[in-house]
């Protein structure tokens, strides 16, 4: 695994330059739009990107038949998918928010508890979006997997949607449910979101890895 991600690593660096355009951006945007944690959520998920993209280059030009040959299993390859994932979208998180904590310094600004929660938010929203897209680019491969990544990111957005219409049809109380949610606290409200995260993590890794073990090179 060591040697999967040193490759990993070694590709991430090759694209060095559109990591630096890619935090710039969003410093300017975070400034103009008066909304420091919006960096911390566009690096953290566009750099998080760069995991699906490691899979389109061990595809490329027929590699994986190469590339496992090496004494390393298949399963060894998908779980390095994930830890290298978590590495990746991990630091990237913890750089952006050192970014957007020296900028709140520089303007004089307060960091708020809604702030500290926005951001905090985002780990969970990595982990979901990270576990939706290895399975999915292993399944179907660069060129296909973004499609079929769009195609479920629409299903989501059509359930989401499907189920409020049917709270606004049959007039559902969620009141309750917000008044639990608000009951736990912001504290334990993060640590049930990164538990539900890490639970649909690890129903993707076991995806991943039946994708992976019926694959034939």
């Amino acid at each position: 695994m060591k040697g999967l991600l040193i490759k990993d690593f070694k590709l991430m660096l090759m694209q060095k330059n559109f990591f630096i355009i890619i935090i710039v951006v969003a410093c300017l945007i975070s400034i103009s739009s008066q909304d420091p944690t919006f960096m911390i959520g566009f690096i953290t998920l566009i750099l998080s990107l760069f995991t699906v993209s490691t899979i389109s280059y061990d595809e490329f030009d027929n590699g994986y038949p190469f590339l496992l040959t090496l004494p390393f299993s298949r399963k060894t390859y998908v779980l390095e998918k994930y830890v290298y994932g978590l590495i990746l979208g991990t630091g990237a998180w913890i750089v952006s928010v050192i970014i957007c904590g020296l900028m709140l310094i520089v303007q004089g600004k307060p960091v708020t508890s809604d702030m500290l929660i926005g951001a905090f938010v985002i780990l969970p929203m990595f982990l979901v979006i990270e576990s939706l897209m290895i399975p999915v680019h292993l399944r179907f491969g660069g060129e296909k997997g973004r499609y079929a990544l769009i195609a479920c990111v629409g299903v989501l957005v059509v359930i989401g949607f499907v189920v409020m219409k049917i709270v606004e049809i049959f007039h559902i109380d969620v009141l309750p449910l917000i008044l639990a949610i608000d009951a736990l606290g912001p504290v334990m409200f993060m640590v049930i979101l990164l538990m539900i995260g890490f639970l649909v993590m690890l129903v993707s890794l076991k995806v991943s890895l039946s994708i992976m073990n019926k694959k034939e090179f």
